[in-house]
């Protein structure tokens, strides 16, 4: 099976060969075709292997440096989730690479969302803070520092 093996290669350190396999597996019909069911429990085997495709190959090409590809790429893994807002971790990655690439605004919401998602996550907390600062928001980063210390859970 093709992700299968582009696991094995990404975890030899051979993203070239397992961005390549990833890439031929997005390109399958059934993989292309793999969509969200309104109503259903899970996700089809098929859209969830397309979303773990795309994750993987957004973090290939993000280590390869193609930050503009890899946020595509994870971009196309959030619209596949209909649960896309409790992915706080991939909503970080997203704002990161919109960071990277000079996207502030869908910075922001993405950061928002991945705080939202996980309220302990303070590396998004931290990256939020740091763009609100950026942008000149400095009230929003204030009422976010304060609002973030109150949930810490110690």
């Amino acid at each position: 099976m093709l992700y299968e093996r582009a696991l094995r290669l990404q975890g030899d350190g051979r993203d070239g060969e397992a961005a390549t396999c990833y890439e031929e597996l997005l390109a399958q019909p059934l993989i292309v075709a793999a969509a969200p069911v309104p109503g259903a429990r899970a996700p089809p085997p098929s859209l969830r292997l397309k979303s773990l495709a795309l994750k993987n190959l957004g973090t290939i090409l993000q280590r390869r440096g193609e930050a503009a590809r890899a946020l595509d790429r994870l971009l196309d893994a959030l619209q596949l989730s209909a649960d896309s807002g409790g992915d706080g971790v991939l909503w970080q990655r997203v704002g990161a690479l919109a960071v990277e690439v000079g996207k502030p605004h869908l910075a922001r919401h993405a950061l928002e969302m991945s705080v939202a998602a996980s309220a302990h996550n303070q590396l998004a907390a931290k990256q939020l803070r740091e763009l609100l600062r950026s942008v000149g928001d400095d009230g929003a980063a204030r009422h976010l520092h304060a609002t973030a210390h109150k949930a810490l859970p110690f």
